[in-house]
């Protein structure tokens, strides 16, 4: 199933699977939006699909939840985020960026140096262009970020 909705296997090899949805929608295949996440992020050749593919990032946790106002290294788990992912930010309750450097270390995890400067505490987001996602965990409390007042 992909999205709750059952679809035909046509072929597998050890590098592409393809599946047909024939029953979505009423069985308008033009209607089908299905999201995916791809481990490698956006892969070479995306654009040849016509309408229906949406690839979204998603935050699920930030770790440590607290750091200093002069910056601090945090680590974000986003599944759906790969090497080949661009335009990521990592932004406050404000809608601020709060890394003044980004970089995708490994499928889904981020490692972000904070912005030296005061930020909204509270929950963190993800923004690709001009989409921004709040936390996708069941406990909202893991994408919690808090400055410290530096000793």
């Amino acid at each position: 199933m992909v999205d709750g909705v059952t679809q035909e296997t046509v072929s597998v090899s050890e590098t592409e699977a393809l599946f047909s949805i024939t029953e979505a929608m009423g069985g308008a295949a033009e209607d089908v939006s299905v999201v995916l996440y791809f481990p490698i992020g956006i892969p070479e050749g995306a654009e040849a699909f016509d309408a229906g593919l949406a690839l979204e990032p998603k935050l699920t946790r930030v770790s440590p939840n607290e750091g200093s106002t002069g910056g601090s290294v945090i680590t974000a788990t986003a599944p759906g985020v790969g090497m080949a992912t661009e335009g990521i930010e990592l932004v406050d309750s404000a809608g601020q960026s709060i890394c003044d450097s980004l970089e995708v270390v490994a499928y889904g995890q981020l490692e972000c140096t904070t912005v030296a400067t005061a930020m909204a505490d509270g929950p963190i987001s993800i923004k690709q262009g001009g989409t921004t996602t709040a936390c996708e965990n069941s406990d909202a409390a893991v994408c919690n970020y808090k400055q410290l007042d530096d000793p």
